[in-house]
């Protein structure tokens, strides 16, 4: 189902300064911090580097040799004893190195300093397994520090209490532009997208796939989205669904209290344009928004939505220039709703849909929403 609407209250749309003058210390090169064999030996590094460094909020990236090499980053972390595994999960399966194959599946990975990396294949749009396989690879696993890219924002017992830093630190930072990460338990993930509704932050995370309940190194072999939305007020809600499904089952949603560590980027984000509904600029200039882009800038952007009564941000997956104007496409969300007699947590809704949007600097938003 495709639906058009036009929807933005405000657009207020950042870069990091470092993409246009390269002064950040976080923009500099990746740190190779571990080498393991297939076996999981270490043959240069520390895995106590790694696992510190991802569980302080660094991003991580792998390295392996398939039929090519392979560089991809992960999208959570969880540990395992004096291990850590974490999951790629935003691949689409190819045919050689750059064709796709002509039945679209998704191709998941587990990847994990024993060298053991599970390799699940789903066909797009239907619950059907494509296979699974399991090998061991040698692997460099780098990442890029948290001392000086990110930092404790705020820290939250599982009724919502504060234990370090502000909720409004961390809200305002979210406002500003600034990634955000969260430590829950064992697990670092990074949200596909932030909203901001009362005085709370939601954190949704969609990039997660369900683990064998008694192998972290293994994918649960049913395929299952493991979804959640977690909220500064110590709630979160999981929703599990197959891969290619949409409906909910008995046990598919549970909802939980959590203690939650809240870290953001310190990169210097900087406001290039604000417009309202309409496309009319209130501050900065499309121009400055088109010469960003042009030169490799990353773009996230902020937008009001009337019907859940939120403030969105967004990072834009991809963009389109049209004249002097831009499209900026995002698709990892989902649908979601205020959650009843709550003035700041958000819920799935029933059965959710994926929900791809494309906002234009014109003041016009397409989303297009697709169940499966």
């Amino acid at each position: 189902m495709a639906v058009i609407v036009a929807l933005f209250v405000l657009a207020l749309i950042w870069i990091p300064v470092s993409a246009v003058s390269l002064s950040c210390s976080c923009h500099q090169n990746w740190t190779h911090v571990l080498t393991t064999d297939a076996n999981g030996v270490v043959t240069f590094g520390s895995k106590t580097d790694l696992i510190s460094a991802a569980m302080t909020g660094s991003d991580v990236r792998i390295y392996m040799r398939l039929w090519v090499n392979y560089y991809t980053s992960v999208q959570n972390l969880h540990t395992v004893g004096d291990n850590i595994c974490g999951q790629a999960l935003f691949h689409i399966g190819k045919a050689t190195w750059r064709t796709f194959q002509d039945n679209a599946y998704w191709w998941f990975l587990n990847v994990c300093t024993t060298g053991s990396v599970q390799m699940m294949r789903y066909y797009v749009g239907k619950h059907v397994s494509v296979s699974t396989n399991v090998g061991t690879y040698q692997m460099k696993w780098f990442v890029r520090y948290t001392d000086t890219c990110w930092q404790l924002a705020y820290q939250h017992d599982s009724a919502g209490n504060g234990l370090q830093g502000s909720l409004e630190m961390l809200r305002s930072a979210a406002e500003s532009g600034h990634r955000v990460k969260l430590l829950i338990g064992d697990m670092s993930v990074e949200p596909d997208e932030v909203r901001i509704r009362g005085a709370h932050v939601n954190a949704i995370i969609l990039s997660k796939v369900l683990k064998d309940s008694s192998n972290i190194k293994e994918f649960d072999s049913e395929g299952v989205w493991d979804w959640s939305i977690v909220t500064t007020t110590g709630t979160q809600t999981t929703l599990r669904l197959r891969v290619g499904e949409a409906i909910e089952t008995t046990g598919s949603r549970v909802t939980t209290t959590t203690a939650v560590t809240w870290f953001i980027d310190t990169r210097p984000w900087r406001k290039v344009l604000a417009h309202d509904e309409f496309g009319t600029v209130t501050s900065g200039s499309k121009a400055a928004l088109t010469d960003a882009v042009m030169q490799g800038a990353r773009i996230r952007y902020i937008m009001g939505i009337d019907e859940i009564g939120s403030i969105t941000i967004h990072k834009a997956d991809n963009i389109d220039i049209s004249g002097a104007d831009i499209g900026a496409m995002h698709v990892r969300s989902v649908s979601v709703e205020k959650t009843p007699r709550s003035t700041a947590e958000l819920r799935f809704k029933t059965n959710p849909y994926w929900c791809f949007t494309m906002a234009v600097t014109t003041g016009f938003v397409d989303m297009s929403r697709w169940t499966k």
